[in-house]
């Protein structure tokens, strides 16, 4: 007991007090726990975004397919001006594809028959895609 200044006794008690340390190791259970997450959630957003440049990038290369196509075949050999066997490089600009090149070349092959083959090339970011697909003219 502890003597007051009015001469009285007094029972003082302890107060109980929260860890000071408690607070500190749960922020960083927690910052470590977030950390985590987003270590994860990076992971998962890059193959996201290119799993979607690669779509992309195939649907450019089927339009770009498409479109030589139906120029081939509208202007099959003997109608243009250009020489029958000649590679035509299209512009590409008015479709609205950024980096993309597109040639049609014709050719006749051992039946007489006349064939086109469509070369394409797209690119996004530090993805590119090349392919060459040749198809029968009637």
């Amino acid at each position: 007991m502890k003597q007051i200044a009015f001469g009285t006794t007094a029972k003082l008690e302890k107060r109980s007090r929260p860890q000071k340390g408690f607070a500190i190791i749960l922020t960083l259970v927690l910052i470590v726990l977030i950390r985590a997450g987003l270590f994860v959630l990076t992971g998962i957003s890059n193959t996201m975004m290119f799993q979607a440049d690669i779509a992309q990038l195939a649907a450019v290369e089927r339009n770009l397919t498409a479109s030589g196509l139906a120029w081939a075949k509208q202007d099959k050999p003997g109608q243009s001006d250009d020489a029958p066997f000649e590679v035509s490089v299209l512009d590409v600009g008015q479709i609205g594809i950024a980096d993309a090149n597109l040639s049609v070349a014709f050719d006749i092959n051992e039946d007489g028959k006349s064939e086109v083959l469509i070369k394409t090339r797209c690119r996004r970011g530090r993805h590119t895609l090349r392919k060459s697909h040749k198809f029968h003219l009637r």
